[in-house]
């Protein structure tokens, strides 16, 4: 049973429909695309890219911005993606945060930028909330 749910969010998604996260793209360069996309070349993906999908129909990439961008710089139409349901906003950069503390070495300044995003969601929570 929990083999046929993981391989059900595992899913084939067209580049092209998933928005870049503009947080994590920081952290990229161009060496890295560079990189990463040898590495496609040489051996496949060898980790899915995690993508967020937003009730609207919107996606987001979460993590494996780096294979990412050079899935798409070979031409890639599709990649098999890790599929997430995302609810709101926030729930995209800590899901982004929590990704990236995973991996070896995650990018400072990605990291900054998402618990700054974290932070100020929650301070306009706190204000909603003494609103009510």
């Amino acid at each position: 049973m929990q083999m046929q749910k993981a391989q059900r969010i595992i899913t084939q998604v067209e580049t092209a429909c998933v928005k870049d996260n503009q947080v994590l793209s920081l952290s990229v360069n161009r060496q890295d695309v560079e990189r990463c996309a040898r590495v496609v070349r040489e051996y496949g993906l060898l980790t899915p890219p995690v993508v967020g999908n937003f009730p609207d129909g919107t996606r987001l990439v979460l993590s494996g911005e780096c294979e990412f961008f050079a899935l798409r710089e070979m031409g890639g139409r599709s990649v098999e993606a890790v599929a997430v349901p995302v609810l709101e906003e926030q729930d995209s950069s800590r899901l982004s945060l929590f990704l990236a503390s995973l991996r070896k070495s995650p990018n400072a300044l990605s990291e900054g930028m998402l618990v700054a995003q974290l932070l100020n969601n929650v301070q306009k929570l706190l204000l909603k909330t003494l609103e009510v």
